[in-house]
């Protein structure tokens, strides 16, 4: 079990890793970029360590309390780039990708007064973007507010600094490295790398505002790549899709698929973490809204989805959907006289829809026999997906 969720781990990894590099190679030209061409912008980048407490520690995002950190996957980091216009180094703008669940208000403040000690007014509020990647496999602790929500279990001050030190040293890096670049931009679709998690939701949009969707969740991949005159030196990439391929059965932190594509791409492309900076790429966060990764949607992990569970799937949703808005005409009234088995219960407030739906209900009945889905563990993973 553990062998195939790392198999479909790093499928998953290879993918975004595939996707970056295609979109890298269609975005520039060796031709646009020479010697002799100006440079329009100042390129810096940084990078360093905002590992947490590796033991203990209530992990960030499934709200567990029996989710524990038990050691170390990969080690959590901050990518900084900033960007200034060649003309005018003044005009400047600095976006940060972190290794963490979220970004709470405190840590940014307590990075730009970091900032500000050492460069006045250069970074501030109006130019400053610190942006998680939102990994769900690492420790929580360090939000000031929010404590009762059972996301973090505490507050560890150590964990807060920590986060503030690296996120600072990686602008300084950044800072400190500011050079003469260029930069290109460059979309693309990737499909079949996530699923809506939250079809009984998304289908009480209006029927006019799902039209104007292909799909049902955000496919397009944005990348930024600068390149130096000494060549490529680094890539920022955005694309939606929550970092939940390692479940909460999990105990390991990680920046997940984000966390593991960056790491590869920049091994891959020279960078030993040893202090010199080859190449730094930032997998960063778009908007997942209800994008898992885990495209068997039980928890297990990214699967490969064969057209066959395609077509299944499809088929699946489009019966929940057809059932789901006959039960909502119907006030649920008809579905509740016809149930005759357990209801699959929840207590959250997405979940008020599945507590009036019944195994008797012929879309969960299909993800039962089909899907091979355990009802009373599936509810438990909506349930917990739903609350991250």
């Amino acid at each position: 079990m553990i062998y195939q969720q790392m198999s479909d781990f790093l499928k998953l990894t290879k993918c975004l890793l595939f996707s970056a590099f295609c979109l890298s190679l269609a975005t520039f030209s060796t031709l646009a970029y020479s010697a002799d061409t100006p440079s329009p912008y100042l390129i810096g980048r940084g990078i360093s360590d905002v590992t947490g407490p590796s033991y203990g520690i209530q992990m960030w995002g499934f709200g567990r309390a029996d989710q524990l950190t038990k050691g170390i996957h990969i080690r959590q980091r901050s990518r900084a780039f900033v960007i200034a216009q060649a003309s005018d180094p003044e005009k400047r703008i600095v976006f940060v990708s972190v290794d963490l669940g979220s970004i709470e208000h405190h840590v940014t403040l307590a990075v730009i007064d970091e900032l500000q000690s050492r460069y006045g007014a250069a970074y501030g509020l109006n130019n400053v973007i610190i942006s998680a990647t939102h990994t769900h496999a690492g420790p929580g602790g360090y939000w000031h507010s929010r404590l009762d929500n059972g996301f973090d279990g505490g507050f560890y001050p150590q964990h807060f600094e920590a986060i503030v030190e690296g996120i600072t040293d990686s602008v300084v890096d950044a800072h400190n490295d500011l050079q003469s670049g260029e930069i290109f931009i460059g979309t693309g679709e990737l499909t079949n790398a996530g699923a809506n998690r939250s079809m009984l939701a998304y289908v009480e949009n209006p029927q006019s505002e799902r039209d104007q969707y292909a799909r049902n969740t955000p496919t397009q991949m944005t990348l930024l790549k600068f390149v130096a005159k000494t060549g490529d030196i680094g890539m920022l990439n955005w694309f939606a899709l929550h970092p939940t391929a390692m479940n909460f059965y999990n105990p390991l932190i990680s920046g997940d698929h984000k966390g593991y594509a960056s790491l590869q791409m920049e091994q891959r492309l020279g960078n030993r973490y040893d202090g010199e900076k080859s190449f730094v790429a930032a997998f960063a966060q778009a908007d997942p809204g209800d994008v898992t990764p885990n495209t068997n949607l039980n928890n297990t992990g990214p699967v490969r989805l064969t057209w066959k569970r395609r077509r299944l799937w499809a088929n699946v949703s489009s019966i929940w959907q057809q059932s789901f808005m006959k039960a909502r005409k119907s006030r649920y009234q008809a579905l509740l006289k016809r149930a005759k088995c357990m209801s699959i219960c929840a207590t959250t407030r997405s979940m008020t829809s599945l507590l009036r739906l019944t195994i008797k209900q012929p879309a969960l009945r299909l993800m039962v026999i089909l899907l091979r889905v355990d009802p009373q563990k599936m509810a438990a993973d909506i349930f917990f997906s739903e609350r991250a």
